[in-house]
Order: structure tokens, then C-alpha cells, then sequence
């Protein structure tokens, strides 16, 4: 009779961790900023089409095949949620987690098989070194598994030690401190969360107007037509939010003028809804999945360059960009 009594703590302790699953129980209570991406809901639907057409180019398939044939990973098929975050706005300050299926045994050879590896124990937990390539001149980074589908990779190993203590509920997380709220079951394919952000930017010279801004909050997600963001911030004052919208008119009403030089720019500020409440202002855009691609297209390295390099060098032929235009049918 007394057995089963001693075992119960256990059994309740080990339910516990069990649904400790959001990303809210894994980001720490320090962190002040968040962007997290829902991987299923970036590969489904038109959306997903679209990523797709990339992922096929084949300037991009080989890397993929070869990275899931080393490591067994492939990140379209294998991961759930991708969480950035950090404390301040300084690049060696975030943690990056990964939640998905991994090949732990596998990854954690190649971790430890890499030069100038040490490991550091924390706990259960051990936390991997990971150096750069000598040639460029990246810090090294460091690598743990909170749990076989939970990994988190940092620049600063006290960084990385404060995530698995988090995991282990020894330290706060940022849902028990409710300092990033969840975003709840909404399909979400982005949010992205930022508080305090008077104190992250500041000492930033471009960045005078978010010297008066306490939040701003960044969601996306998909339509059958369109991809449709949402974005707001809370101002310190009702009267310096008007003073953000006001310029945000501005620049749509500039963006409308230079419409013959650049109509993308300006049918994208026209499509923006604005609007404000008290000292928050709020903003809405919808975004057909056809301009979607093309905007895409203008930002991503193009087959075809690299093409023109290789075949220059005897390598293989540059694909026909045309071939995009297929896709702005299938997508129309």
C-alpha cells in the first residue's frame, strides 16, 4: 500500500515535464524579445507551395539531401517550432531552439568527432563546443539537448546553461513569468514579440522613434489566397502613437507618389490598413500568394547567377529564370 503512495510524486512530477511542451516553458524569463516559426504551417497550403518551389531549386535540393544524409535531418520534414529569442538585442546574447525529430545518437557523434569539441556537463545534460571553420571568423557556439526533440544552440555557454535549467524547472521560464504570452491555438505560421523595447534599442542611432515604444507584436498566417500579417505596438503616450501613425500615413502617401518608379512598393504601403486605439496602433496587410513569390524572388539569390559562375568555370549550365513564370500561373 505504501509503495504506490511513494511512487505517486513521481508519476505527477514526470506528467508534469511531460506538458511542458510550448515554447513558453522553454524560452527563459529574462528573454525580451521572441520570434517563433510553426514549420508545419509554413509547408502547408498555397504557402507551402511556394516554399516549396524553393527548396527544389537546384541551387538549394543538393545542400538539403546532403545535410539530411549526413545528419539525418531534413528541416521541412523534421522540425515542429523554430524559437529565437534573447535578453538584449546583442546577436551573442539569443538561444535558438529547434523542436522536432532528430537523430540524437547521430548529431551528437558529429558533435563530438568536430575540432577543438569539449563538452560540459550540466546535470543530465551535456552541452557541446562547437568551433568555426578556422577561415571564418565566427565565435564558437555551443549545443544541448533539452530533450530528444528540443535542441537550443547559443553563443554564450552561461546562455545555454540557464536553457537547461529552465527545461529542468529549476530556473523561470518565460511562461511562468508570463513576460512573452502564448499565442494560443490560432494557425499561426510567425509571431514575433518584442517588450521593453525602449531599453533594446537603446544607444541605436537609427532607431529614435522605438526610443518611445514599450511592446510591439508581430503576427502571420495564411488565408487560401493570401499570406496576412498583423502588426502592433504600444507607444508610451496616446499622443506619440498618433505621432507614429501620422508618419506611417507619410511614408504610404511617398510610396504612392513614387508609384511610376516603383509600383511593387507601392501597391504593397497601399494594401496596409493602419489604425489606432489609445497608444496603441495597429496595421494589417494582405499579400496575394502571386506577389508573395515575386517579392521573394527579388530577395533570394537567383539559380541563374550562380549558374553563369559555374558554367564560366566549367560547371553546370544557369537555369531559365522563366521557369518561375509557371509558377505565378499555378498560383494565380
Amino acid at each position: 500500500m505504501l509503495r504506490p503512495l511513494l511512487l505517486l510524486p513521481c508519476f505527477l512530477f514526470t506528467v508534469a515535464l511531460g506538458a511542458a511542451t510550448g515554447p513558453g516553458d522553454w524560452i527563459p524569463a529574462e528573454a525580451r524579445w521572441m520570434v517563433r516559426l510553426e514549420v508545419p504551417e509554413l509547408t502547408r497550403g498555397r504557402l507551402g507551395e511556394v516554399v516549396q518551389r524553393f527548396v527544389e531549386r537546384p541551387d538549394v535540393a543538393p545542400k538539403l539531401a546532403g545535410l539530411d544524409a549526413m545528419t539525418g535531418f531534413a528541416p521541412l520534414r523534421d522540425l515542429r517550432t523554430v524559437v529565437l529569442c534573447g535578453p538584449t538585442a546583442e546577436e551573442r546574447d539569443a538561444l535558438l531552439y529547434l523542436n522536432g525529430s532528430f537523430d540524437r545518437e547521430r548529431l551528437e557523434i558529429l558533435a563530438r568527432a568536430g575540432d577543438g569539441h569539449t563538452a560540459t556537463e550540466v546535470g543530465a545534460a551535456v552541452i557541446h563546443r562547437l568551433a568555426p571553420d578556422q577561415d571564418s571568423g565566427d565565435a564558437a557556439s555551443f549545443a544541448c539537448f533539452l530533450r530528444d526533440d528540443l535542441l537550443v544552440f547559443g553563443q554564450r555557454l552561461d546562455h545555454v546553461r540557464l536553457a537547461v535549467s529552465v527545461v529542468a524547472g529549476t530556473s523561470p521560464s518565460a511562461g511562468d513569468a508570463g513576460t512573452l504570452p502564448e499565442t494560443g491555438d490560432a494557425p499561426l505560421v510567425l509571431i514575433a514579440q518584442a517588450r521593453g523595447v525602449q531599453g533594446l534599442v537603446a544607444g541605436t542611432p537609427n532607431a529614435r522613434m522605438l526610443r518611445h515604444v514599450k511592446t510591439i507584436a508581430l503576427r502571420l498566417h495564411q488565408t487560401d489566397e493570401s499570406l496576412v500579417g498583423s502588426a502592433s505596438l504600444t507607444a508610451v503616450s496616446p499622443e506619440l502613437a498618433q505621432q507614429v501613425i501620422q508618419i506611417a500615413q507619410g511614408l504610404k502617401a511617398l510610396a504612392a507618389l513614387g508609384a511610376d518608379e516603383h509600383p511593387q512598393l507601392a501597391d504593397l504601403a497601399a494594401r496596409a490598413e493602419l489604425s489606432r486605439e489609445g497608444a496603441e496602433v495597429s496595421m494589417q496587410i494582405a499579400l496575394p500568394f502571386p506577389m508573395v513569390l515575386r517579392m521573394l524572388r527579388q530577395v533570394l539569390p537567383q539559380p541563374g547567377a550562380a549558374g553563369d559562375a559555374g558554367r564560366a568555370s566549367g560547371g553546370d549550365e544557369a537555369v531559365d529564370p522563366s521557369a518561375d513564370e509557371d509558377v505565378d500561373a499555378q498560383l494565380e
